[in-house]
């Protein structure tokens, strides 16, 4: 089964766009400690501003931790298809690659 993760709008930062800058959004902007900081990837997650390989990240952290399946379904879910598209794997398994 091909799956791939739901495709997330992307959107311009108003914040850089108001100094004159225009910053496309997603974590390389940002420091990389924040790819450890689940409040700020969920946070970033829900704005749209995270791009496939961000996604897949937080989603492999939530399933890691137990998170997925706790928070709110739509999180669940998420990482149950990202689990079936061999995107995301449980906790001490690797990806299938063949």
């Amino acid at each position: 089964m091909n799956m791939s993760i739901p495709t997330i709008p992307r959107k311009s930062n108003e914040r850089s766009k108001k100094m004159g800058v225009d910053i496309e959004p997603g974590l390389n902007q940002h420091h990389e400690s924040d790819r450890y900081n689940v409040p700020y990837m969920l946070i970033e997650y829900e704005n749209g501003n995270l791009d496939e390989y961000d996604t897949v990240h937080l989603f492999q952290m939530l399933i890691n931790t137990g998170l997925a399946w706790t928070l709110q379904g739509s999180y669940g879910r998420a990482a149950m298809d990202l689990i079936k598209s061999g995107l995301c794997t449980y906790p001490g398994r690797e990806a299938d690659n063949g």
